[in-house]
Parts: structure tokens; sequence; C-alpha cells
């Protein structure tokens, strides 16, 4: 409505960041090739800000193809949800609960050949840390820039008031899922955390999924100030 074009890819919500970045990859050239554009803007959350890094930096395919890449909420230094997960069950469990989530993402939601367990311990901190950002480097040409969502006194959407506490003790302010500090990635824009008198805003509420009261956030709007504020850039 604001007059930018927008195309949304989609990829199996459980599996490997490598498979999702070759099938995100695949995607963004046949965006390209319809659009008859030379190079597009990336706006990513979640692992979705991890995958398209990796597209943009690991595939080859998106050489010089890139302007600029935007992180929401993005685990680039893991989450400590990840580690107590996959680091304290035991390997049986473990295999059994992926095993269960497979089947629900390939029958329920349209996952080709799920694979929630390297999932998970692809969002691990000392594997994002280690391993993934040393082999990750930003691209040349490519702007790169984050954005941060922050809990003030709950989480509006309430299945993450759990998790917001216990990432509260591991890593202090977050959005129910991912650190602040884990979320800064290149230009660090800024933290989304609503009106002071409310209690902020998820890591759900940012992209506007699910429920929650935000206060003084809208996340439509939000698209839209980050789109004008590339264009304001040169992007």
């Amino acid at each position: 409505d604001e007059g930018a074009d927008v195309y949304i890819t989609s990829v199996n919500g459980m599996d490997s960041t490598a498979a999702k970045a070759y099938d995100f990859a695949g995607q963004y050239l046949y965006i390209l090739e319809q659009a008859g554009a030379e190079k597009a803007n990336i706006i990513g959350h979640s692992h979705g800000s991890i995958y398209t890094r990796y597209a943009i930096s690991n595939t080859g395919l998106l050489d010089g193809k890139v302007a600029s890449y935007t992180s929401l909420a993005g685990p680039h230094r893991g989450s400590a949800i990840a580690d107590l997960i996959m680091y304290n069950l035991n390997d049986s469990l473990i295999s059994a609960i992926g095993g269960s989530l497979d089947f629900v993402y390939a029958f329920v939601f349209g996952d080709d050949d799920p694979d929630s367990v390297q999932n998970g311990y692809d969002l691990c901190t000392d594997y994002m840390i280690n391993d993934f950002n040393p082999n990750t480097p930003n691209a040349s040409g490519v702007y790169y820039q984050s954005y941060a969502a922050k809990a003030k006194t709950s989480c509006p959407s309430v299945i993450l008031e759990p998790t917001w506490l216990i990432m509260l003790i591991e890593e202090g302010a977050n959005d129910g899922l991912v650190g602040v500090e884990s979320a800064k990635w290149g230009n660090f824009i800024g933290i989304e955390d609503a009106a002071w008198y409310s209690p902020g805003c998820d890591h759900l509420n940012i992209v506007g999924h699910l429920f929650g009261i935000t206060p003084g956030f809208d996340a439509p709007e939000f698209f839209v100030d980050i789109v004008s504020d590339l264009k304001d850039r040169g992007y």
C-alpha cells in the first residue's frame, strides 16, 4: 500500500540452517528474475535472519545480488533456550521429540523432509559463536542492520512467559526466545519494546504473530518504517 514491491519466501519451519538457506536462495533468485531487478532488500525474522545470512555469505548464489540485510530478533549468538533443550535432554528423548516435531511439520505445516533436531542444534550458543559466525562473514557491498525485541515486565504472548523468565536469568533482557545482545548484528538500529506502560514487545509481537497486547507498537507500521528507512539510506 505504501508503494514497495514485497515478496514473501517460505522454507521448512524445521530444518538445518544450510538447507533453509539454499531453499531461500533459489526462491530469491526467482524473485529477482520475476521482478526484473538486479538486487533486493532481505528482511528476516528469528531463524530467518540466520539462514538468510548463510545464503548471502556461504551459498555463492547471491554474490552481488543483495542490496541490504535486515535482522529482526535474530539469534546471532544463539539462544539459551536452544541450549536448555538440546544439551539437557538425553539423546533418545531428543530423537523422540524431534521425530514428533518432524511429523507435525511435515503433515500439518507441509514441510518437505524436515529436520527438527538439526534445527535445534544450529541455534545453540556455542555453535553460533564458535562455528557459524566465524564462517559466515558479512558480504562486501551489502548493508547489514538489526533490531531487537524486548519484553519488559512480562511477555505479551503468554506462551513465551516461561522462556522469557529463563532467558532473564541466562541472558538478561530478551524477547522470550532471543536475548537483546544476541539480536545485534551489523548496524544495530535499536530495541522495540512498545509503549513505556506496556509489558513490552516479544519475539512474536515484533512481526505481528499470534496474540498479545502491545500498546505503542504496530507490526505493519514497523515494517513500513523499516522499508522507508532503507529507501532513505539509498537501498
